[in-house]
């Protein structure tokens, strides 16, 4: 630790291996280590701690922060500590990347003021604190606590929309690691991005419905041309490509995922009828849906590696009601099975809310035409 670290570096209190030590030492037999364990995990401080080499301090942090809950753990079933203030479930989020040398200051007081909005906005968070380089300052490591994560999803995109959050994101220029929610000492599990907050979303059946849907995130290129036309072919392409280069970032960093469904909304230009239109005109967006863990900033440097920044969008999928059947057969066969969704709709009182939607369950390049199972999906209000 250096006496002479920016007095803006701020962190919410997280029980550190000093303080671990000292709790060890009180958990004999007779000492008074309940109340001593919660007088340090009451106490707010400014913490600064610093590590030599930046190869080795993502490691480092991680497995000091590791061992102050195993130790927690222990002492909770030695019945050294009643109260369970890091729960066996703890979650974790840690951040290494690089900011703007002449703008450090700045993002010190920036770091402070987003670890007070998160005090107050978000439920389950327990502390920030964050690590500098010695030997390159501009290197940054942030890690963030929580008890729980329900509802962390909607919370992200929330928090996302706070000022001093993208004031805190635009001082990053460079992401070389992160993890995103990650449950300590998990294995790595490989998971569909849609169980934990979307159960549904691939359940459809063949006569219309309604049902209900939560918020998402999706990456998404658009353009106009016929579906047969090679700009369309290159766009999901270029989609899976990025999906798949996600995928293998998170894996490395603790996540994995299936790679969800292909999906596209059609529609013509404002002011025209699709129907009327040939199929040279028709707008697209296609689209897949991501996991909740992968975060803005990884797809923002993963497109721009692949020089896609300008393709590609991240964006976010309301959470609403829809309406929705399953086509089974032809994309071309679906008008029969459009019209009675919107006769549906209109019998339900509804508006569509939104463009049509697909989402191709069946790939089409290993699937007999009259095999093909698409879901038509509108959104409705």
């Amino acid at each position: 630790m250096s006496s002479n670290i920016p007095s803006t570096h701020f962190a919410i209190y997280s029980l550190r291996k000093k303080a671990l030590q000292h709790v060890r030492n009180a958990l004999m037999p007779g000492n008074a280590a309940e109340n001593l364990y919660l007088q340090l995990l009451n106490r707010n401080e400014i913490l600064q701690y610093q590590i030599n080499e930046p190869t080795k301090a993502v490691a480092a942090a991680e497995k000091e922060y590791v061992e102050d809950v195993v130790f927690e753990k222990e002492a909770r079933l030695a019945g050294h500590i009643q109260q369970e203030s890091s729960p066996a479930f703890t979650y974790f989020e840690m951040y290494y990347y690089k900011v703007d040398a002449t703008k450090l200051e700045q993002h010190y007081q920036n770091k402070r003021r987003f670890a007070e909005m998160l005090q107050h906005k978000a439920p389950g968070f327990v502390a920030y604190e964050w690590y500098t380089c010695l030997d390159d300052a501009a290197w940054q490591i942030d890690i963030y606590r929580y008890e729980h994560v329900a509802g962390a999803f909607g919370l992200n995109d929330q928090i996302e929309k706070e000022a001093i959050t993208g004031a805190f994101y635009t001082d990053i220029i460079e992401l070389k690691f992160f993890k995103t929610f990650t449950k300590l000492r998990a294995e790595v599990e490989k998971t569909q991005w849609h169980k934990a907050t979307n159960a549904n979303y691939y359940k459809a059946k063949t006569q219309p419905q309604l049902l209900q849907l939560g918020m998402h995130h999706y990456l998404s290129a658009s353009g106009v041309s016929a579906p047969d036309d090679e700009r369309f072919a290159l766009a999901i392409s270029q989609l899976y490509k990025v999906a798949y280069q996600l995928k293998f970032a998170c894996k490395e960093l603790g996540h994995d995922f299936f790679i969800p469904k292909l999906e596209a909304f059609w529609y013509a230009p404002e002011g025209k009828e699709f129907s009327e239109l040939p199929k040279s005109e028709w707008c697209w967006e296609v689209c897949m849906p991501m996991p909740d863990f992968v975060h803005y900033i990884l797809v923002r440097e993963t497109l721009k590696e692949h020089g896609l920044q300008d393709v590609f969008s991240f964006k976010i999928a309301e959470a609403g009601q829809f309406a929705q059947l399953l086509h089974k057969g032809s994309y071309d066969a679906e008008e029969e099975n459009v019209a009675l969704l919107h006769q549906f709709i209109a019998a339900q009182g509804l508006k569509i809310a939104g463009n049509h939607k697909e989402i191709y369950l069946k790939d089409p390049a290993k699937t007999a035409s009259d095999r093909l199972e698409t879901i038509i999906r509108y959104q409705v209000g």
